[in-house]
């Protein structure tokens, strides 16, 4: 089993941030914890998935033809023959998928490299095991990862008569195993949204003059 981290009050301490995507946990027994058994079957695979690679690959080709430009400039028609390729299977995923696709009800969660933390609609005991599965969005990369809880704490009653009665435990787990593959692109995930809240914090700091003062004299 790969293990994260041994201590939670350590892990606790990585950087925080909120998102939106759609989530599915299921409960599972210590045993059948294992790197092996992930991504066996998946319960959220999105069709967007694909439209984003296409997408990623046209990026590429534009990149290589900036390349041969210069080097190889014969082969430019074949690339750009091959890029809308690209572009057509792009609008034809497209349309198939606005058209027969209904979105999914998304989740808010609070997430760090090392765990994550939702609100569920069942007390789950401290020390079990849960099978997630995350749609990231906007990739649509679907990660999968083995997590312990850590605690399920009831929700105060003042944020109880924000949500439904049916949705009243704070889950909070740590991940213990997930593949190479999936750690980089949920890493990749958290470094994304943390480089936009920074950024929202700056415009925020920027319409106060006062606070940039404050934060240039603290840091001289």
């Amino acid at each position: 089993m790969e293990t994260y981290a041994e201590n939670y009050e350590e892990k606790r301490q990585s950087f925080r941030v909120d998102d939106e995507l759609e989530l599915h946990y299921e409960i599972v027994s210590p045993e059948t914890v294992n790197i092996n058994n992930l991504h066996k079957s998946s319960n959220l695979v999105h069709p967007k998935k694909y439209l984003y690679a296409l997408h990623a690959l046209e990026q590429d080709t534009q990149a290589t033809i900036k390349i041969l430009k210069d080097n190889t400039p014969e082969l430019i028609p074949i690339i750009k023959i091959i890029n809308q390729k690209f572009d057509l299977l792009s609008n034809i995923l497209e349309c198939m998928i606005d058209e027969k696709y209904e979105e999914a009800v998304t989740q808010k969660v609070n997430l760090s490299h090392d765990g994550l933390a939702f609100i569920v609609n069942e007390h789950i005991n401290p020390g079990s095991f849960l099978k997630i599965t995350l749609l990231l969005k906007p990739s649509y990369r679907d990660i999968e990862t083995y997590a312990k809880v850590v605690y399920c704490n009831p929700l105060p009653e003042s944020s109880n008569s924000a949500v439904s009665k049916a949705h009243s435990y704070r889950l909070a787990l740590t991940f213990v195993s997930m593949t190479h593959v999936d750690n980089q692109a949920f890493s990749r995930h958290l470094m994304l949204l943390q480089t936009n809240a920074r950024k929202k914090q700056l415009i925020i700091l920027k319409k106060k003059p006062d606070c940039i003062a404050r934060l240039s004299v603290r840091i001289k």
